[in-house]
């Protein structure tokens, strides 16, 4: 078969090269899409297997003689016509499928297509009608070579059936016995060249008949697959959303109630008040009169304050009332500010009962507070979603919190460690204080010590330069330089030396330094002074360095001494001592376990997770040229409009105006209520309001009410039946009665009218145009 796969693109990528001197009826020259594109018809209708069948198998057309024939019929004069040649289009396994073939089929078929779509009839469905008709035939020569192979016999009977099917054979519509006979009996006959080829048809009639019953399920069998696919079972459930299931640890009721009456202050309601004021109008800010009016207003208020405090105030029925609301109020509605009365809601006590007078934007605003609501707790069964999210968090964070305990508790050997005691001692640099060295001073030191200012030893007799106020300042920075570590030498002896006695505090305090007790051990302490490497050093050497001064040693600005005095080799620290450490060593561990555990099930199923089989498909994209480039003659054009002028005429349509009042879902008080709407919309309409303004303004049509209730150009077909009828029964200018429908209430009026008439050949242009510029597009790629 491998012309077939070739040829018919179901088993190749590759696209069937154009047919020269297309198929159809029209002589054009046509290409069909790749394989299996389809615009509706997704497999050749089942009357395309029958039509021009016999054409088919005895090479007559639909309809006229057998191609070898006397004419005429039944005369003793032959007229000998040799079997028509043409292109060959397909090959399935040497057999030849030619343009004639082609047509034969095509031509009926193409022709029934357009009698049922009509105008949608375009060049797509041309295309796929082209597979469909080519599949045909494929499809048969398949048949007939398989038929051949399984060696499927004939009879006579089944081969005049065949034959007897063309309508060449018809007499006024019925099969006439006596042209069929002397068809095959004539002296002049093609009957005997054409048997071999109805011999076929037949034994492929044969073999498609039995495929049909081999694979075409029974009435039971469709009948029980309807059933399996159908069954239906009840069932309840509920929808649960991701967001709302977790693997956490989740509360139960007993342990909500108990964070419930534990927690009482998470559930409390806030307090509200209701508030009752009078609001003094003014003029809008930037007014003239905004001055003295809130001035005036201001004074008034005042007076009204002093009222309500009395118990008497001046028009209650003019007051304006809040409604309950929560303090400290975000917004209230018709009371927009001032900030200094919302802050005054916030701070009022029990017995604050007027309030104001405050100046709003809008006016002067005094009132009073007439019902106070403390906070209270709210029932469980109000804050029930709230108490389950802190529920739940609690018990999370309690597990959190346990996970890495009884990790420490079941690895406690891993957290011991050596603990020291140390006795530190420490010095800061500004602890130790020299006094200003006076002239005479300086000026001995220059002499003896001058040289080492210019870089010289003190035995060198060198010149230097006499002693002036700069250098003065040097010496004396220099004399005290020398002075402070001497005394920071000798403190820091003395230091040490104290460290040496069972308490140094004294000798500390002395010196202006500070003495503590420090403990150590593992990565717990955090130090000002002893960095953790320091600290490691220092418990490394505890046993072998108990009682031993160690120092001094600088740590930035502090000098420090220090003494192990005691040291614990097998020491175990509280749990929250090494808290951070148990919970990165827990995560660790998790994480590893989950790790192993994922590893595990991996093994166990690796089959899973083989990869599917991947393929690299290679192809060629021939572009469509665009249908602007395409050069299309005229006379083309005006040639496919003169066949197809049908497909250009253009019925009537009509231009309405709707206004539309609701109904759907109404009750029938609230139906009684539109109708009376809608009335009252036409008397408008008819008394000369503007229709478009109306339908803008009171139209419940939302698609159209934008565009004040305009439908556009409409035809028979494209409205409900009651609103089309109206609208067609119209004038231009014309508003027609209430219309009812489902939907509610339509008052039409029609805008303007168009009658039925047949596109030019000049408004149809463009469109022909891009058809055939879109076809032969498509051909040269």
């Amino acid at each position: 078969m491998a012309d077939l796969c070739a040829l018919s693109g179901r088993t190749s990528n590759r696209r069937p090269e154009p047919r020269q001197g297309g198929p159809s009826a029209g002589g054009r020259r046509r290409t069909g899409p790749s394989a299996r594109r389809r615009t509706g018809h997704g497999r050749p209708p089942a009357w395309l297997a029958a039509l021009g069948f016999a054409a088919w198998a005895s090479g007559v057309g639909h309809g006229q003689p057998p191609s070898i024939l006397p004419r005429p019929f039944g005369s003793s004069q032959t007229t000998s016509a040799p079997r028509e040649t043409s292109a060959t289009i397909a090959r399935v396994e040497g057999r030849a499928i030619t343009q004639a073939d082609f047509d034969r089929v095509a031509t009926p078929y193409f022709a029934q297509l357009r009698a049922t779509m009509g105008a949608k009839f375009n060049a797509e469905v041309q295309r796929t009608a082209d597979w469909n008709v080519l599949d045909e035939l494929i499809r048969r020569e398949v048949l007939v070579l398989e038929a051949r192979r399984q060696g499927i016999e004939v009879s006579g009977a089944e081969t005049d059936s065949i034959l007897a099917r063309d309508p060449f054979f018809l007499t006024q519509g019925v099969f006439d016995a006596a042209k069929f006979n002397l068809f095959k009996l004539g002296p002049t006959s093609n009957y005997e060249q054409l048997l071999p080829r109805l011999r076929e048809a037949a034994a492929m009639n044969k073999l498609d008949q039995a495929l049909r019953r081999r694979f075409t399920p029974t009435r039971a069998a469709v009948r029980a697959e309807w059933a399996r696919r159908n069954d239906q079972v009840r069932c309840r459930y509920f929808s649960l959303l991701q967001s709302e299931t977790s693997l956490e640890p989740e509360a139960t009721e007993a342990e909500r109630k108990a964070y419930y009456d534990a927690h009482p202050d998470e559930f409390q309601s806030k307090p509200r008040m209701r508030f009752r004021y009078f609001k003094l109008a003014l003029p809008p800010e930037g007014d003239s009169l905004r001055t003295s009016a809130e001035s005036t207003a201001t004074e008034r208020a005042r007076r009204m304050a002093d009222s309500l405090r009395a118990a008497m105030p001046p028009d209650t029925s003019a007051m304006l009332d809040t409604g309950l609301f929560e303090v400290p109020p975000a917004t209230l509605p018709g009371l927009s500010g001032p900030v200094e009365l919302f802050a005054a809601f916030e701070t009022a006590d029990a017995l604050t009962r007027v309030l104001g007078p405050f100046t709003a934007a809008d006016g002067v605003i005094v009132g009073t507070i007439v019902e106070r609501r403390p906070k209270d707790l709210l029932p469980m069964r109000d804050v029930l979603p709230e108490l389950r999210r802190r529920a739940d968090d609690a018990k999370r964070r309690a597990a959190e919190r346990e996970g890495p305990r009884t990790y420490y508790e079941q690895h406690r050997e891993r957290y011991r460690g050596t603990r020291a005691t140390l006795r530190r001692a420490t010095l800061r640099d500004a602890s130790v204080v020299e006094p200003t060295p006076g002239a005479t001073e300086v000026e001995q030191w220059y002499r003896s010590h001058g040289h080492r200012l210019f870089g010289q030893p003190d035995s060198s007799r060198a010149w230097i330069p006499p002693l002036d106020d700069s250098l003065r300042t040097r010496v004396r920075a220099q004399i005290r330089e020398d002075a402070h570590a001497e005394r920071l030498r000798l403190a820091l002896g003395e230091l040490a030396s104290g460290l040496g006695a069972r308490d140094p505090s004294a000798a500390a305090a002395r010196l202006g330094g500070a003495s503590e007790v420090l403990t150590l051990w593992p990565g717990t302490t955090r130090d000002s002074l002893f960095s953790p490497s320091l600290q490691d050093s220092i418990l490394s050497h505890a046993l072998g360095q108990g009682g031993v001064v160690q120092g001094p040693r600088r740590f930035g600005r502090t000098w420090a001494v220090w003494r192990v005095d005691a040291a614990d080799t097998a020491y175990l620290p509280p749990f929250e001592a090494v808290r951070a450490r148990a919970e990165r060593d827990a995560a660790d561990d998790e994480r590893e376990r989950d790790e192993a555990e994922g590893r595990e099930y991996f093994t166990a199923h690796r089959a899973d997770y083989k990869t599917p089989v991947r393929y690299v498909v290679d192809y060629v994209a021939v572009p469509v040229p665009s249908p602007d480039s395409v050069a299309v003659p005229e006379p083309e054009l005006r040639a496919y409009y003169e066949r197809n002028r049908a497909s250009f005429e253009q019925p009537e349509q009509v231009r309405p105006r709707v206004i539309l009042v609701s109904t759907r879902g109404a009750t029938p008080a609230a139906d009684a209520r539109a109708r009376a709407r809608a009335d009252s919309l036409l008397r408008a309409a008819r008394g000369g309001a503007d229709f478009a303004e109306l339908a803008r303004r009171f139209s419940d049509d939302i698609g159209s009410v934008q565009v004040a209730g305009d439908l556009g150009w409409r035809a028979h077909g494209q409205y409900t039946l009651a609103v089309e009828q109206a609208a067609f029964a119209l004038q231009p200018g014309e508003i027609g009665p209430i219309v009812k429908t489902p939907f509610g209430y339509h008052i039409i009026k029609l805008e303007d009218r168009r009658p039925a008439r047949t596109r030019t050949f000049e408004e149809a242009s463009p469109e022909i145009r891009n058809r055939l510029a879109l076809e032969r597009a498509d051909t040269t790629a």
